[in-house]
């Protein structure tokens, strides 16, 4: 039994640097304060491609210095730099990033338009995304969102036996190349296109494959950040190891940097 105070961060949360998020850093660190047993928070803002050289170093400083503007302070909860990146898009500036500590990846169809491609075109992107030479990512974002909109939503919200293959092939490819899978909260708050469904198809599928997964609110703004009550429902209900969650362990969230 996973309880609320077992978890020790949140994995995934976006601030007004992304662009389209309402809150601070700050403001989302005081909201974690607030729950009492969080001890750290990754800031995953969105990285996004096609900016001018100002906004490149702007980029490279905010995301690879944020925790040291933090954690110099004992304000209770320790910052972890991450950053939100995008399947299908891969830039040269990349390269400033590449020591972040917690380096999400997620699909989005603005930056890969699923629309216009099969399943396994997707398959086939989302794995060499994950095996980019020199450039390592940590874990791969809400795999079960976006699914109804490809090929031109083909599939709508219904797991068919083509989307289970998909979401097998994935968490199998995950535990081979050890890349974290990712619960999110707000797949479950929003459930867009059937999102529970495949997420907790593939949650089962983790379990039995023994995966590591991680736990990220996706908060865009300071109220969702921590707030976890639907994972710990889902998770409880499957029954999937404490064990195996990044969030929970004390000692994998101080070595994010060696994933």
């Amino acid at each position: 039994m996973i309880k609320r105070e077992d978890i020790l961060a949140d994995l995934h949360t976006h601030t007004t640097f992304s662009g389209h998020a309402y809150s601070t850093i700050k403001e989302n660190i005081d909201e974690l304060n607030k729950f009492g047993h969080y001890k750290y928070i990754a800031v995953t803002d969105h990285f996004y491609e096609g900016v001018n050289t100002l906004d490149k170093k702007n980029i490279n400083c905010r995301l690879n210095y944020c925790k040291d503007r933090f954690n110099r302070f004992d304000i209770g909860i320790s910052v972890i730099n991450g950053c939100e990146f995008n399947i299908g898009q891969y830039t040269d500036e990349m390269k400033y990033l590449k020591d972040l500590d917690w380096k999400l990846i997620g699909l989005h169809n603005w930056f890969f338009d699923i629309t216009k491609r099969n399943l396994k075109d997707v398959e086939d992107e989302v794995m060499f995304s994950l095996t980019l030479p020199n450039f390592r990512f940590s874990a791969l974002a809400h795999i079960e969102r976006e699914i109804h909109k490809v090929n031109n939503g083909k599939y709508g919200a219904e797991l068919t036996e083509e989307v289970k293959k998909f979401l097998n092939n994935i968490v199998y490819f995950c535990k081979e190349n050890n890349i974290y899978m990712e619960v999110n909260e707000s797949s479950i708050v929003y459930n867009e296109g059937g999102a529970v469904d495949r997420l907790v198809y593939w949650l089962k599928k983790a379990k039995g494959n023994k995966n590591i997964i991680s736990l990220g609110t996706d908060a865009h703004s300071c109220y969702e950040v921590g707030r976890f009550d639907n994972v710990l429902q889902l998770l409880n209900e499957i029954e999937y190891p404490k064990e195996l969650i990044v969030n929970c362990d004390k000692d994998m969230l101080m070595n994010l940097k060696n994933n």
